[in-house]
């Protein structure tokens, strides 16, 4: 088999433009040793400087979408490969991008960069199942909705007997959070902790007409940036059906603000457990005590530090 074609710095490789959905995997067994030659690589071989711009005359080659000099080939901006340059989708997905280091987000993965000049860092999953043309059009309704309370899915490879796909990356979860916060977590929080994941639920049973049914604490994930809170692996729940029923979802969902010493209202709303829809449960009293977002980020902040100190 011919392998794609890499740079002279062993530790690139090129790139190519955003893959959606990919073809069937052919020549697995080569694709698979490349994976895992990477993830060996990953404890000993350090990762190149970047490059830096540099003014040049040379532009691309009219009509061929292709770098045309060889500094340009250098700076990693996304080109289309040529057709010696493709393989299988576990080739192409580690031709777009450049394993880092394996670790856990909400579950495990190996975080990688993309081969762009920004460097934007990803979570690659992998999952042991195969996708059906009903699945296929529920993954790429998700690739083009980005829905705000879901973890972004921006790729998705998918082969004769496994599917990888790429998500956003998010630096703690809920989990991390409460370990680090418990007791500075206020009926503030839980309403808007429960307005965000109540978000997420609605377009999944909404828009996609599936079940979740993978909500815990080490599955809600949130950004520093934003302040975001979102519902973690979802390529799991389309591909990876459970028996579970959106009652069951709902009920999960308001387990997580369970906390002693909480006023009327908010017992109030937990009540509501099985009696109501996620449409309903977003118009209750309850979470018009959600100031937005944005006050998640001290928890992150400190979710943050106390995951540094507990690996260390």
């Amino acid at each position: 088999m011919n392998h794609p074609k890499t740079l002279k710095n062993s530790n690139y490789r090129d790139t190519i433009l955003p893959h959606t959905l990919q073809g069937q995997e052919t020549q697995s067994e080569d694709g698979e040793a490349l994976e895992k030659s990477q993830a060996q690589q990953i404890n000993h071989v350090p990762l190149a400087r970047p490059n830096t711009l540099q003014k040049t005359k040379h532009h691309f080659e009219a009509g061929q979408g292709r770098v045309g000099d060889s500094k340009l080939r250098n700076l990693r901006f996304p080109v289309i490969p040529s057709p010696s340059e493709t393989g299988s989708p576990v080739e192409i997905l580690w031709q777009k991008y450049h394993l880092i280091f394996s670790s856990d987000q909400a579950g495990t993965g190996i975080i990688a960069h993309d081969n762009t000049i920004d460097h934007n860092i990803v979570v690659v999953k992998k999952l042991k199942v195969q996708v059906s043309s009903v699945q296929r059009r529920q993954l790429s309704q998700i690739l083009q909705d980005n829905p705000t309370n879901v973890v972004r899915l921006l790729d998705i490879f998918t082969g004769t007997f496994s599917t990888r796909p790429v998500y956003e990356y998010l630096e703690t979860s809920l989990y991390h959070v409460k370990a680090a916060s418990r007791e500075e977590i206020t009926e503030i929080e839980l309403a808007i902790i429960s307005k965000e994941v109540l978000q997420g639920l609605q377009y999944i049973h909404n828009q996609l007409g599936i079940v979740y049914g993978q909500l815990n604490a080490r599955n809600l994930l949130l950004s520093f940036y934003t302040g975001d809170l979102k519902l973690a692996n979802i390529a799991d729940s389309v591909l990876q059906p459970t028996s579970m029923s959106f009652d069951d979802d709902i009920r999960a969902s308001l387990q997580l603000t369970r906390e002693e010493d909480v006023s009327e209202l908010c017992r109030d709303f937990i009540k509501m457990t099985g009696k109501s829809s996620v449409a309903e449960l977003l118009e209750n009293d309850f979470l018009l005590k959600s100031p937005g977002v944005g006050r998640l980020r001290v928890f992150v902040c400190r979710a943050m530090e106390y995951a540094a100190k507990f690996k260390g």
